[in-house]
């Protein structure tokens, strides 16, 4: 027979076991609407678990760091493929090839990319898990003793889903507009950002027309600059001065603090710096503080590149150029389609030459890819079309 005290703590284990309770927790759906904000038409492909993981299914999640990205880039064709329709009507003279690989591009580069007024991002999205679980626990801070209700949360490994995004920016000629140069920054260290509830980096891309306004885009980062949190809505800031290698430039409020940009770095004037200062400094001056570091990234190819088979590319009004060949009167007239980092595109339409990418040191002409494929077009780059940029 057993005593009333052991007769309580049996009650009391059966009273636990039978109300403890568990419920697996996930930010899936925060992450997924952050990723979807702002006109973003989102595809999702395989969900990447801690079992895929254990299993070596890790080697396909990191193929695309590995070189070896075979079964991430079937997926991303298809999808591009199935949404090609979706687009081309928004998008002038875009292939799918162009499509294709611009996505491709994306997740190999981890970045945004983008073709006149069409936005492309791939990438893995990240999904914190927890379990929380419920049970009564004696509570003994005050008479009399009872059993409380007492909800613990236990962290569990992160998943990974692969996503394909894109949307629609400025369908009109007049809000088609092309940047001269790009500043890339990123703002160091690594804070615990209140919104998403992480620890980040903030990478922000400033786009420079050439005339009074340059357009803001930042992205909260994993630290290592893999994984996007979240893209912050665009902001436009107003060029208050102007230089070879500096560009200083004023925000709408409440970021109304003047940015200076130069080739070294980003500059925020203000009362207060946001680095450790050199001994001896008064940090109460008002003064020009580093705030990130950056670069230049040069995006105005020129107006004039010369092969050297004489072919010779030349820039005449707004977005429209000529080229002209040795010994040769015709005149061929092009349409400047796309301006990227690597090459600006144009669109022959004066139907005597064809299509022509120009990249930094040399052209690439869109041609079939062979007498028994005429429909099937490709950019090919001959040994002739080598050349540089001479004015």
């Amino acid at each position: 027979m057993c005593n009333n005290r052991s007769l309580v703590g049996i009650l009391a284990v059966v009273l636990v076991t039978s109300s403890l309770a568990t419920a697996e927790e996930s930010n899936q759906k925060e992450v997924r609407a952050s990723l979807e904000r702002d006109g973003w038409r989102v595809a999702y492909g395989a969900i990447f678990t801690e079992g895929d993981w254990l299993e070596g299914t890790a080697a396909v999640v990191g193929s695309i760091y590995l070189k070896n990205s075979a079964p991430i880039d079937a997926w991303i064709k298809e999808e591009a493929d199935k949404n090609y329709a979706k687009i081309r009507g928004q998008v002038a003279n875009l292939a799918l090839e162009d499509l294709t690989n611009l996505c491709l591009q994306s997740i190999r580069q981890k970045r945004l990319v983008e073709i006149r007024n069409l936005q492309i991002e791939a990438g893995f999205a990240t999904y914190n898990r927890w379990q929380e679980w419920s049970h009564p626990s004696l509570d003994t801070s005050r008479l009399p003793w009872r059993y409380r209700n007492v909800t613990e949360r236990t962290a569990l490994p992160n998943w990974h889903q692969l996503y394909l995004r894109y949307r629609i920016v400025g369908n009109t000629q007049a809000e088609r507009r092309y940047p001269i140069r790009r500043y890339d920054s990123r703002y160091l260290p690594p804070y615990i950002n209140r919104e998403i509830n992480k620890l980040c980096i903030e990478e922000v891309f400033y786009y420079d027309y050439g005339d009074n306004e340059v357009d803001i885009f930042c992205y909260l980062r994993s630290p290592d600059g893999r994984t996007t949190y979240k893209a912050l809505p665009k902001r436009t800031a107003t060029v208050t001065e102007r230089g070879e290698n500096l560009l200083v430039i004023r925000s709408a409020p409440p970021q109304d603090v003047p940015t200076k940009l130069t080739d070294t770095g980003v500059y925020v004037y203000r009362t207060f710096p946001t680095r450790p200062l050199p001994p001896g400094v008064d940090p109460n001056r008002v003064d020009w503080w580093p705030a990130a570091d950056g670069r230049f990234v040069g995006l105005n190819f020129g107006t004039v590149f010369t092969t050297v088979s004489a072919e010779t590319y030349v820039l005449g009004n707004g977005t429209s150029w000529e080229c002209r060949r040795a010994n040769d009167p015709t005149v061929c007239k092009f349409n400047e389609v796309a301006r990227t980092g690597d090459f600006l595109e144009l669109d022959c339409i004066s139907h005597n030459h064809n299509n022509v990418r120009i990249y930094r040191d040399h052209v690439r002409y869109r041609q079939p890819l062979d007498d028994r494929h005429p429909n099937e077009l490709i950019w090919r780059s001959l040994p002739n079309s080598v050349g540089r940029w001479t004015r």
